[in-house]
């Protein structure tokens, strides 16, 4: 069912069909019928986890505010907020922060992934919650989002971007698309493509269970916003969380508005380039998998699942001089970064003292496909 929603000012919470949440003291049959929906034969936990709501933010105070704003209205109320400044600090943001009971932190290193694996290390709670500073979610986002985490085999959580005009806020949302709930793991058919390249969330509206996520460096450094790569931090994470045996879980009503933009579509081609590069160096055991993948966009082979980037479509369309252009350019980029060192400034608190060691699950047998 397609669904639109104006957002004036503040948003207005749409009609949900989720069944109701448990709260915090939740007798154990509540919150296991709830969880079935989910996951039937899942052994859900007697509560909510705890949970952390980052929002990673940069010299823009005036929609931090916004989404600060937002969050302040949730139905389920985070069990800290910590706001992410990526730069050296900044006194505006960090009153902003603290005027809306957030915790400030300042992550000097350039690039989102370095302000994620800083967030990961000052989290203090079970979920880490990602918010980008310009998005807005729902008032029911934080609870629908918990639910599937009520099953420790569950290592991620996303749901549905309805994207709007940038700078307007008063215009409809145009939904992502999203139809009932998807359980995706190493059993999932495609299931490498799907989290590598954008089919299983976008990362201003995710969240993790900390534990399936610590490590040297869990966010690659040379991936996202502000670092070489530039793109797909959040995918290479997903992928990193399924190939480990986790599960992920997508849910529609996990509802956050987003700006919609566009990056540069020859930029963009060389970083993906550079990130294919990366991905078939990270990952051995998929190789094949990402081979077939790049064969069938090559030849325009419709996808079975959506793609999260705007620009996909425009790349592998586009003349055979961009994407010449953009295998030189990417295959350059990818051999200039690649001796670095892997964990070098993300995981880390501010004196440098990594993460524990991610801890494993259980074969996917015990995983619903």
């Amino acid at each position: 069912m397609r669904r639109s929603g104006k957002v004036a000012g503040k948003l207005r919470s749409m009609d949900l069909t989720a069944p109701a949440v448990p709260t915090q003291a939740a007798s154990t049959d509540a919150v296991a019928q709830v969880f079935s929906v989910f996951h039937p034969s899942g052994h859900p936990a007697a509560t909510l986890p705890t949970v952390s709501v980052v929002i990673c933010t940069r010299h823009r105070p005036e929609m931090l505010q916004l989404c600060l704003e937002h969050l302040s209205e949730m139905t389920h109320v985070p069990d800290e907020t910590l706001v992410v400044d990526n730069s050296s600090g900044d006194e505006k943001t960090q009153r902003l922060a603290e005027a809306f009971g957030a915790r400030y932190v300042a992550e000097p290193t350039r690039g989102l992934s370095a302000a994620r694996n800083r967030s990961l290390f000052e989290s203090r709670c079970d979920v880490v919650a990602f918010l980008d500073d310009d998005s807005i979610p729902e008032s029911q986002w934080l609870e629908h989002l918990l639910i599937p985490f009520m099953d420790d085999r569950v290592a991620a959580v996303t749901g549905e971007i309805i994207g709007f005009a940038p700078g307007d806020l008063h215009t409809s949302g145009t939904p992502s698309g999203l139809v009932g709930t998807r359980y995706v793991t190493r059993n999932t058919p495609r299931w490498f493509e799907m989290a590598s390249f954008g089919g299983i969330g976008t990362g201003c509206n995710m969240a993790f269970r900390k534990t399936a996520c610590q490590g040297e460096e869990f966010f690659d450094e040379r991936l996202g916003r502000g670092s070489p790569f530039r793109i797909a931090e959040e995918n290479c994470a997903f992928a990193t969380v399924l190939a480990e045996g986790y599960a992920a879980v997508i849910v529609p009503e996990v509802r956050v508005y987003h700006p919609e933009k566009e990056m540069d579509v020859a930029q963009e081609a060389a970083s993906s380039v550079a990130y294919c590069l990366l991905l078939f160096a990270k990952f051995p055991e998929n190789r094949l998998d990402l081979i077939r993948f790049l064969v069938r966009r090559i030849f325009l082979r419709r996808l079975p699942w959506r793609l999260g980037s705007q620009n996909a479509d425009r790349i592998v369309s586009g003349s055979w001089r961009l994407k010449l252009r953009a295998f030189v350019a990417g295959t350059t980029l990818y051999f200039r970064e690649r001796n670095s060192i892997s964990g070098q400034h993300g995981s880390r608190g501010p004196r440098g003292v990594t993460l524990m060691s991610r801890r494993r699950v259980q074969p996917d047998s015990a995983v619903a496909p």
